[in-house]
């Protein structure tokens, strides 16, 4: 994490970040359709060159949120790049010379899940907060409408949100994004105030890190899907080979989210290769186990889920 002074940041491959900078003096960074245009330009191109990934972002008049997944490509040498492109291009645009952007982008490292798509909440919701907008869909500079896209564009990954989301709420990204919420109960670690003010909670940086730290010291617990597709299966009676089949019958597919629900949550991969396995799109999966969570108490069975468990403990032993 980096909030005062210049001492360098320390690159971690495979790393989630929440990003933000804004205007210099608090000034406006975009003012209009070109400059948004431009930048999320810069995010394809930047993507391409060092392999990184967005995961949210919002856009607004003097300052930028993001949430970024690095890989082999550290952090600063990614934001250089983006920062450095759009202020040139800016500058030469409005005629203008100087800082475009207040000082370096402040970072925070993100590895709890839970922290993580509250965040993405957080900052899709922003314009409604400002009340630029009555409804986040109404906001075209925000990645919330990419979570709704049967083809997102290559740098946007919405499907590790969308499945955390799923493992940690039992909930659909729309039904998560739009829960009443209070948002002066949750708020990032990082965030910037009415009058354009970076503020820093120090309390809540220390538990996300403390968080952090946490979950590097504990092996994530998951299961083969193999394994997974046994216990599902064996338990509710279900032929395999017509879950990873085309049919599409009722109980079939119903049966078929079923099973995709447990890989999600119990397993290393995600919705995307999960509908893969089944030959189907991941908006089809993902509309098939909306209708899934809306039936849960008809259809999870507490004797499964704890069937599972016991799984997931006999394997944390070995």
């Amino acid at each position: 994490m980096d909030r005062t002074g210049r001492q360098p940041r320390i690159h971690v491959p495979n790393t989630i970040y929440h990003v933000m900078m804004r205007g210099n003096n608090r000034q406006r960074i975009f003012y209009g359709y070109d400059c948004f245009s431009y930048f999320l330009l810069l995010l394809k191109e930047s993507s391409e060159k060092f392999d990184h990934k967005i995961l949210g972002f919002c856009l607004m008049s003097n300052h930028v949120h993001m949430i970024i997944h690095v890989h082999d490509s550290s952090l600063s040498m990614i934001m250089k790049n983006i920062n450095f492109r759009y202020a040139r291009w800016f500058n030469n645009r409005y005629k203008r010379i100087g800082h475009l952007f207040q000082g370096r982008f402040r970072s925070l490292h993100v590895s709890n899940e839970e922290y993580l798509i509250y965040l993405c909440r957080y900052i899709h919701l922003n314009p409604v907060t400002a009340k630029m907008v009555t409804h986040a869909s109404d906001y075209l500079w925000t990645s919330h409408h990419y979570y709704f896209s049967e083809n997102p564009p290559s740098w946007m990954n919405i499907d590790l949100i969308i499945s955390t989301i799923f493992k940690k709420t039992n909930l659909n990204y729309s039904d998560f994004i739009y829960q009443a919420v209070d948002r002066e109960k949750w708020k990032p670690a990082i965030t910037i105030s009415e009058n354009g003010e970076i503020i820093h909670d120090d309390d809540a940086i220390r538990n996300l890190e403390e968080k952090n730290i946490a979950l590097s010291k504990t092996h994530r617990l998951s299961l083969p899907i193999e394994v997974i597709s046994a216990i599902v299966c064996d338990h509710l009676n279900i032929d395999q080979t017509k879950l990873f089949g085309r049919s599409k019958t009722h109980m079939i597919t119903k049966q078929r989210a079923l099973l995709a629900s447990y890989f999600i949550r119990f397993s290393d991969i995600n919705i995307v290769s999960v509908a893969k396995l089944f030959q189907i799109t991941h908006g089809t999966l993902s509309r098939q186990l909306n209708r899934l969570v809306d039936n849960a108490d008809a259809i999870f069975s507490p004797e499964l889920l704890q069937t599972i468990e016991h799984a997931l403990t006999h394997l944390e032993k070995k």
